[in-house]
């Protein structure tokens, strides 16, 4: 999303403009070739390094995979025709393609698309593709990967590689994936977190929670056991501690079954798939609220001290949603938070994805632990307190949210093995000196200037 961005006031941020990978129009740059995807032999043992055999001649088409016919006038699970089958080996801009504000008006006659705004197909994203597509060749088999890993992402059938699993015991290198993954991290300098315990099972996709949001356990099926022991989220250490907090969902609703609409993202919500939190009632209803509920408190003054805030399809992911409808979303919410100016005033509000989606990045990749980190994902700091156009370099990843809000209000780590142990990363620095390190982001707020005007953005 931020391959061409420039930063203000002469500051450097590591990106494919400023690598020479892409020029400013998004053509291939000068260094484009350092980027170009490869191909590989495919084998039916999971490896992060397979045999290269050279490089795509092009790029093959994306796979439309679920993008619904009113928003692409297409089948799912073919071929984007709206990609032509000329594109150069390498990243490559989607909005070249499909405009950024699509309005689908030519596919009228198809349906009723759900929201404005760019649809593309949702390329491969699970753990162990991830890990091969980023780990030894620096993302360079992004395309190859999901061509023969059983989702398809081209023109090519998939292969037998299916290493992909809902669950993981890390700690049993014999366990299937684990042993690829150990001998890779093995190689670096450092010593990577060892926080993979013995004995445990650890959720690598996405299955539904053990609890519905009414409390209630879902019918059995594919659901994640009810975690009752050593299963510590930020809720409950945040309630341990008595610093209010709530998880708002778009499509939560008391008043429906299970306690939430069909948008409603369960797998989306930690806090169900605590035993903790989702057995109390009363700590149940004092957290979990609708997304209306969050613009009501903005404006009235009356929000937690910490909100998770969740959207529904309108989440920018790959397939079913757009960019534009995600940041329609955020527009909304922050406009409700800065329109209270008592509330603007104490607030800071981080804006980020889950995950790359399988797209294409350069950016530095640091192993923590067994778990990753993956390719990059944008994070954006919203406050008065943050600096005007500031780009922060300190590395981080998603527990740096979590450290934020550790270190904001004095709180302990979550357990003595988790990530929020691992050190500060050096400041302003995209690779740690000490290694592994991720921050806290307390690096992008400037504390003695704030700026309390309100920023009005476009919905």
């Amino acid at each position: 999303m931020f391959a061409t961005y420039q930063p203000p006031n002469h500051q450097h941020i590591w990106n494919l403009l400023s690598g020479g990978i892409v020029n400013r129009n998004g053509t291939p740059g000068p260094n484009y070739a350092r980027a170009t995807q490869l191909t590989a032999v495919s084998t039916k043992n999971y490896t992060l390094t397979p045999k290269i055999t050279g490089t795509y001649k092009t790029l093959p088409r994306p796979n439309t995979t679920y993008v619904v016919k009113a928003c692409d006038g297409q089948q799912e699970d073919v071929p984007d025709n709206r990609f032509p089958a000329t594109r150069p080996d390498g990243p490559d801009q989607i909005t070249t393609y499909v405009p950024y504000w699509d309005s689908h008006s030519e596919y009228s006659k198809y349906g009723q698309c759900e929201f404005s705004g760019a649809y593309a197909g949702d390329p491969l994203h699970r753990f162990y593709q991830m890990y091969q597509q980023s780990a030894a060749y620096h993302d360079r088999l992004a395309t190859w990967v999901p061509n023969t890993a059983g989702d398809d992402n081209g023109a090519l059938p998939p292969g037998p590689i299916d290493q992909g699993g809902s669950y993981s015991e890390c700690a049993d290198s014999s366990a299937p994936g684990v042993s690829a993954v150990d001998a890779y991290l093995n190689t670096l300098p450092y010593q990577v977190l060892q926080n993979c315990q013995p004995g445990r099972y650890y959720l690598l996709n996405n299955d539904n929670p053990y609890y519905q949001p009414n409390g209630k356990p879902y019918l059995p099926g594919y659901n994640v056991p009810a975690q009752k022991s050593d299963f510590v989220t930020v809720g409950q250490s945040l309630s341990g501690d008595h610093i209010s907090w709530g998880w708002f969902g778009e499509g939560y609703d008391a008043s429906a079954p299970g306690g939430a609409l069909p948008e409603y993202c369960t797998i989306c919500d930690p806090m169900e798939y605590s035993s903790y939190i989702m057995t109390n009632p009363g700590l149940r209803k004092d957290t979990e609220y609708r997304y209306d509920q969050f613009i009501s408190d903005a404006v009235k003054g009356r929000l937690p001290s910490v909100s998770f805030l969740r959207p529904g399809d309108d989440d920018g992911r790959p397939g079913y949603s757009t960019l534009a409808a995600s940041e329609n979303f955020v527009a909304r919410a922050v406009s409700a938070v800065q329109d209270n100016p008592a509330e603007w005033k104490f607030t800071a509000i981080f804006v980020t994805e889950d995950e790359s989606g399988g797209y294409y990045d350069s950016g530095c990749i640091q192993p923590v632990s067994f778990f990753g980190d993956g390719p990059r994902v944008p994070l954006i700091a919203i406050s008065p307190y943050a600096g005007p156009g500031f780009a922060g370099r300190t590395y981080t990843d998603h527990v740096s949210l979590l450290k934020f809000i550790e270190a904001n209000w004095q709180l302990p780590p979550l357990t003595s093995y988790s990530e929020d142990n691992l050190p500060n990363a050096t400041p302003y620095t995209y690779v740690p000196k000490v290694r592994p390190a991720i921050g806290s982001l307390m690096t992008m707020f400037q504390w003695s200037h704030p700026d309390f005007a309100p920023i009005r953005l476009t919905r």
